[in-house]
């Protein structure tokens, strides 16, 4: 419960900071359905599969032309497949500043991002910190039409040091009056410092709202 007040007084003061100090506000809201398919590895030993379903909001804020913040928080859930009576619960944050050179239409993004994750296996139950440095190209968002990909590397603070590439990408369209829809899918792989795996895939669709 405390990670989830922290998360939506973040987002709250990124709705107020962006329309604050923005030369033209394009302040974004993205509350989104999410289903989530993973697959974990220990080293030596055969691949355990789950299948996680949930949902969440991002939010992001514009402080300059050239210049953002953004955070979202994900909440998912779901059984380890083939496995009765063993859930996973999983809450994601993530906090990045998003520093775009402008290419005509588009822009060129470096983002640094920090981010939390919390996992409940029933056997154990951690949250680990870590950080993440993300390349990649975004359209202008005040066309009709929009989108981005990124290509990153994460690591978060784990007992092993779980590390890996992360490639994020999707698109937004706006209907009228700044209301719209938006799918993004999101595809990591990880490693730790026994060997171990993480690989997942994970598609989101929801609602865009800008203004």
């Amino acid at each position: 419960m405390k990670k989830l007040t922290a998360a939506t007084a973040v987002m709250a003061g990124l709705m107020t900071t962006g329309t604050a100090l923005a030369t033209d506000p394009n302040v974004i809201l993205q509350p989104f359905g999410a289903v989530q398919a993973r697959s974990a590895k220990a080293a030596g030993t055969g691949s355990t599969d789950s299948t996680l379903f949930g949902g969440g909001i991002k939010v992001a804020a514009p402080l300059l032309p050239w210049m953002g913040l953004k955070a979202e928080i994900q909440a998912l859930s779901g059984d380890v497949d083939g496995t009765a009576n063993t859930e996973i619960d999983q809450l994601d944050a993530r906090l990045s500043a998003e520093f775009g050179i402008a290419a005509g239409a588009s822009r060129f993004t470096i983002t640094p991002q920090l981010l939390t994750v919390g996992e409940d296996n029933g056997t154990t139950d951690e949250t680990n910190t870590g950080f993440g440095l993300h390349l990649g190209l975004r359209s202008d968002h005040g066309g009709h039409l929009n989108g981005y990909a990124q290509l990153g590397f994460v690591a978060l603070d784990t007992n092993n040091s779980l590390q890996g590439l992360e490639v994020n990408a999707g698109v937004s369209t706006v209907f009228g009056r700044g209301v719209g829809m938006f799918a993004d899918y999101r595809m990591q792989k990880f490693e730790n410092d026994n060997n171990g795996e993480l690989d997942s895939g994970q598609l989101r669709l929801g609602l865009h709202v800008q203004f």
